[in-house]
């Protein structure tokens, strides 16, 4: 199937290249970054390189993660890396137009990963049934968000992404809040998506 888009909820707002105005953009000439992965934007030639077998993957993503300075994250390197590398697969699937095959093999390194559990069937935030992915990220000290990431199964896409934060009152109570994200559709297409008629 010859395709050129890939929809998705992006985690990042859409920025501007170097040089392009805005009404460059709205009138569907936008030549702007397509995605974002060990902390360095993409172009969409990047993106369509992006490797797709899962050992030619990890090597091709641990190697942009190794370019990264972590000395000063707070972090032990080592672990730091493996975050980011978690975090990378996460983008892949959810994020980034990436080929089905480039998708598939995030989901291979996810599993790999130790950080990583398999908490079986949940019902996402849109009652949409599920496998689950979870794991733990300490977002700032003394505070912890639980992810839960549910895939559909059948098709290999993400459903949703569940985060369920953590902390401590002042007063010693421990309080829960949740957070999600939910994909209804996610695809290729060829089609031109609306854009807005003028500027506000």
């Amino acid at each position: 199937m010859k395709t050129e888009n890939l929809f998705a909820v992006p985690f990042k707002p859409l920025e501007a290249a170097a040089g392009e105005r805005t009404a460059e953009r709205l009138r569907g000439n936008w030549k702007g970054q397509a995605g974002h992965l060990a902390g360095k934007s993409l172009t969409w030639k990047e993106v369509r390189a992006i490797p797709g077998e899962p050992e030619t993957l990890r090597s091709y993503l641990e190697e942009r993660i190794g370019r990264l300075d972590l000395t000063g994250s707070g972090m032990d390197v080592e672990e730091a890396r493996a975050h980011i590398l978690l975090r990378d697969c996460v983008d892949i699937i959810s994020t980034l137009p990436a080929s089905p095959e480039t998708r598939a093999s995030a989901y291979r390194i996810l599993a790999s990963l130790p950080a990583i559990r398999a908490e079986g069937e949940m019902t996402d935030p849109l009652g949409r049934r599920g496998q689950t992915l979870s794991y733990q990220e300490e977002i700032e000290p003394g505070l912890f968000s639980k992810v839960r990431l549910v895939v559909d199964p059948s098709a290999g896409l993400l459903l949703a992404e569940v985060r369920t934060n953590t902390t401590k009152l002042a007063d010693g109570r421990q309080v829960e809040l949740r957070v999600s994200r939910s994909f209804q559709e996610i695809g290729w297409t060829n089609e031109r998506p609306d854009l807005p008629t003028h500027r506000n």
